[in-house]
């Protein structure tokens, strides 16, 4: 009597299974394998439901606050309610270059804060370069 190897072979990789040897060998593997794939297959998706959701990522640099150096500019937000505040005192309007002069801000960081607190209602455009109060 010829002696018949029997085996099965996984490949984890792939996530191939190889089963070899007799016909009753196969037939009454496969299934026993099948079974155990799918148990392993319900394990993990019961898993994956007890695992909190993933935290959403923030899109773009995250920005960090630290104290401003001599010479520097103000933070953001303490920038954006100071140069509010300055176009809210002056009733004639104030103008952009005299917004930086007073702020100490670069022309390009007082033309954005302007921009968002018209959008926002805060303040009116007087004409070009020229801001009032709201």
């Amino acid at each position: 009597m010829e002696k018949f190897q029997s085996r099965i072979r996984f490949n984890p990789s792939t996530g191939e299974i190889e089963i070899e040897g007799s016909e009753e060998f196969v037939n009454s593997y496969f299934s026993k394998v099948l079974t155990l794939f799918e148990e392993a297959a319900a394990a993990e998706e019961e898993e994956e439901e007890k695992r909190p959701a993933p935290e959403k990522r923030r899109r773009g640099r995250a920005r960090r606050e630290r104290p401003a150096r001599e010479g520097e500019p103000v933070i953001r937000s303490e920038a954006v309610q100071r140069v509010i505040s300055l176009i809210q005192e002056s009733p004639d309007g104030v103008t952009t270059k005299s917004l930086v002069e007073m702020t100490g801000l670069a022309e390009r960081q007082v033309r954005t804060i302007v921009y968002r607190a018209e959008k926002r209602g805060l303040i009116k455009k007087a004409r070009r370069g020229l801001y009032r109060p709201a």
